[in-house]
Order: C-alpha cells, then structure tokens, then sequence
C-alpha cells in the first residue's frame, strides 16, 4: 500500500497573499513532491468560494465551519472557563465538524497527518491511530504574542483585537472587544489559556513544529510533553531572476497583511511617529504599502501626506515593487513567530530597516545584512542612508545570499525530509 498524506487546515493556500498560506502552500508542494498528487488530501474548514484561482494539484475537500451559534456558546464557555479551549479554538470548534474529521480520517488511513495550528489539532487530542505519524504545526507561540501585545499597549499602541476573526462577529461585538480595559482583559485571559493549551498539545501528537527556532527553546524550556522543533518556511521553487535595479530614488515599500493586528497597529504607529520627519529630510520620498485589509483608518492616514504613502493594496506579482525599491520597512512594535516579509525581502535582494520583532529567529547576525533600529524615529536616519546606490547594492549582495545558504528549496527541502519523512 502507498504512503499517504493529509494535511487540514482553516485555510485554503492560494492566493499566497498572507504569511500563514504561503507556508502552507510550501508545505504542500514537499507533500506532493514526496508523496505523488494521487497520494495526498487537503482538507479545508472554510466557506467554499464559487471559483479557485489555483487547483491544489491533490484531492481537496472542503468542510463547513461552524455556525455562528456554535461560534459564540464556545466562545463564552471560554470566556467563563466552562471549557480548557482558547478563544482561538473556541471560534473553529464543533462536534459536528470532530465527528466528520475523525470519521474521514479514519477512511483516509493516512501515514502521515499534518494539523494545522492548534485550532485543527484539538479534533485529535484523543485519536490515535497505529500507523499514522500526526504532526502538529503550531506556527508560532500565541501566549508570547499576546504578552508583547500587552506591554505594547501598556505604551499607548492600539490594536484591533478582532484581527483576522472580525468577518466572523456581529458589529455590536467588534465595537464591545475595541473598548481598552476590555481588550486588556481579553488578552490576559486569552494568554493564559493558550499558553496552558500549547503546552499541553504537544503530548498528543508525534511531533510539534514552530516556525521561529528561538521560541521552540522558549517552549521546551516550559518541559513539554511532547518533542518540538523548528520548521523553515518554503517560499519560492527557484532561486529569484529578478534582477535589482534600484536608481536611488527615496522609494520603500511595507508589506505585508494590514489584517493582522500587530502590523496594522506597526503601520499606524510608524506614519504617525515618522512621516513628517521623513518628508522634510526626503521631499521626494513615496512609500508603497503593499498588501491586502487596509481600512478606512488607514486610508485616511494615508492621505494627510499625499503621494508621499500609497496604499498599493494587494499585489499579485511582487518583481517589480521588489527590485526598485530601496528598502523594506519593517517597524514591527511587538510580533511572535518569524515575519515571512523579512525572508521574501532576502529572496528579491532588498535591503532590510527592521526592529527585533522583525528579524527575530532569522539568521541575521551582522549589521552588514540588515540594519536592526528599535527606536522607530530613527528609521528616517538609515532610510536616507541607503538612497546610496553603492551601500545599497552591498546590503543586497548579503541578503541574497543569506536567502541562498537558509531558505532556498533544496536547503530547506533537506530539513522536511527528516521532519516528514
């Protein structure tokens, strides 16, 4: 009988426009590669679109997600702890969907089982099967996350806590979590709980993985009850063609989904605190923003400086925006995980202004490859600095090639074969 695969997820890959589906579609192709397209399933708990814009290449099936009842009864037993689950699994659980996962499951017989985030694996806490290897991959420590989102509010940052779950709650609700002190509280308990669940998870499958080695130490250092390591994200199939040809115009470029709390709250905090400063030092200065979810807030700051910020949207073909710019604008206040724009921005040879948040977990040691500033009014400083074509093309040459020696496919194929086998 042949080795197979199944891989289950809340989110269907393509298009790649956010971090979390461009590693899963690098995660698929190994799959099919390793496995046979004929050999491998994807299972999504989503809403089916009417059309898909690119065929996963293996059979795929769609689930139906929970209901809004079942939404909202999860999540106030969460809330009032009449069960263990975060919010986060509270929102994507139901018995309905745990019965037709383990079901399908079972009539798959897969050797291999690859969950998606603990919203999927708590479907499987309690289903072991002989033969079939599961592996949890946990993207990134949430419990972490939500610290360093509370210390940043402690500094006066806002966010909008509803991020990516806002589609999913009545107006009224969205307007309840944006109320400060309740956010707060939110976030306390949400921490607490997830922290207590991500330990706890890994005792139920063979293997758990993080994208960020540095909290895979993090969490072994809590002595959890199953093994843990890191995972490399596969971006691109091939090494990049695109040639720079940056001509020292003062344009940059931010990327990345404005739907995600952090960053949106990272590109408010940054056009607020800097612009100005940097239209006076840099006239002629543009700064693209790229990527999807940006809002009325947003928008509307965007406009008190003109042409100065665009606010691009989101952009199928990145070569272009990627080889004229002068730098990627990474002014991250406060993140968990591994920032994907960091490694795409090695992958095109752009030089990259960055906080810790942004670089954290990426092999980047010397100030040659990147430049790391914490204090976001002196990103203007090294944003100036580097319109020299000359220094420029320096920090290019380094960062393609710390994309080469890391993250490039047959580097990082290498590190799935023994994850998956």
């Amino acid at each position: 009988m042949s080795e197979t695969a199944l891989l289950i997820s809340n989110k269907y890959p393509f298009p790649c426009d956010d971090g979390k589906k461009t590693v899963l579609a690098g995660l698929l192709s190994y799959l099919l590669e390793r496995y046979g397209t004929e050999n491998v399933c994807y299972i999504v708990i989503g809403e089916k679109p009417e059309t898909t814009l690119h065929a996963p290449g293996c059979r795929l099936i769609w689930m139906k997600p929970p209901g809004r009842l079942m939404q909202v009864t999860n999540l106030v037993g969460s809330l009032l702890g009449f069960n263990s689950r975060s919010m986060q699994e509270s929102m994507t659980y139901s018995p309905r969907l745990q019965h037709s996962l383990v079901k399908l499951a079972g009539e798959l017989e897969p050797t291999l089982m690859v969950l998606d985030t603990l919203r999927i694996g708590q479907y499987f806490h309690d289903q072991n099967r002989p033969g079939c290897r599961r592996i949890l991959y946990m993207d990134d420590l949430f419990y972490l996350r939500y610290q360093r989102m509370l210390k940043a509010a402690e500094d006066g940052i806002r966010y909008d806590p509803t991020g990516t779950f806002a589609a999913f709650l009545p107006p009224a609700a969205r307007t309840l979590l944006n109320i400060r002190g309740i956010q707060k509280l939110l976030y306390r308990i949400e921490m607490n709980k997830i922290e207590h669940r991500e330990i706890e998870s890994t005792g139920f499958v063979d293997l758990s993985l993080l994208i960020n080695p540095n909290e895979v130490q993090t969490l072994q250092e809590r002595h959890p009850p199953g093994p843990v390591r890191s995972i490399k994200p596969l971006l691109y199939q091939e090494s990049c063609k695109v040639e720079r040809s940056y001509d020292g115009a003062p344009v940059f470029l931010m990327f990345g989904s404005l739907r995600h709390p952090v960053y949106r709250a990272s590109v408010i905090n940054f056009l607020e605190c800097c612009m100005e400063k940097i239209i006076r030092e840099m006239p002629d200065v543009r700064i693209r923003v790229v990527g999807g979810g940006a809002d009325d807030q947003i928008v509307e700051l965007a406009s008190q400086y003109g042409e100065h910020v665009d606010i691009a949207g989101f952009i199928p073909d990145l070569d272009s925006v990627f080889a004229t710019s002068c730098a990627l604008l990474i002014p991250i206040i406060a993140a968990g995980g591994l920032k994907i724009k960091t490694i795409t921005a090695l992958y095109y040879g752009l030089p990259v202004i960055a906080t810790d948040h942004g670089v954290d977990g990426i092999p980047l040691t010397e100030e040659d490859f990147f430049i790391r500033e914490n204090e976001i009014d002196r990103f203007p400083m090294h944003m100036k600095r580097l319109c020299d074509t000359t220094y420029n093309r320096e920090i290019s040459r380094n960062a393609s090639r710390t994309y080469q020696n890391h993250y490039a496919k047959n580097r990082v194929y290498e590190e799935y074969r023994e994850l998956f086998g």
